[in-house]
């Protein structure tokens, strides 16, 4: 997280150096803004994957309540994309 929250940062001051700019500055808006906000967005999905190798890992160690939690939010934060038969079962 710390390196999202580092990222974050570095484009918001990239954002303001290039506003002061008129005409970059609002070709800037409309370019980054939109590709920060996707970013965000596949952040939490790629948490979510995070979360089901996770389980995945605590079923081997038979740490079930950890592989159920886990599982939880594998699939309320990625859902989509991991095998659901799987995380079901």
């Amino acid at each position: 997280m710390a390196a999202s929250a580092g990222i974050a940062a570095l484009g918001g001051a990239a954002l303001y150096r290039l506003s002061r700019f008129s005409r970059i500055g609002v070709a800037t808006y409309l370019v980054l803004v939109p590709i920060m906000a996707i970013s965000h967005i596949q952040l939490q999905l790629a948490e979510g994957i995070f979360h089901y190798f996770a389980a995945r890992h605590r079923m081997v160690t038979k740490n079930w309540p950890t592989v159920v939690e886990q599982m939880t939010q594998a699939i309320d934060r990625g859902g989509d994309l991991l095998p659901l038969e799987d995380a079901y079962n």
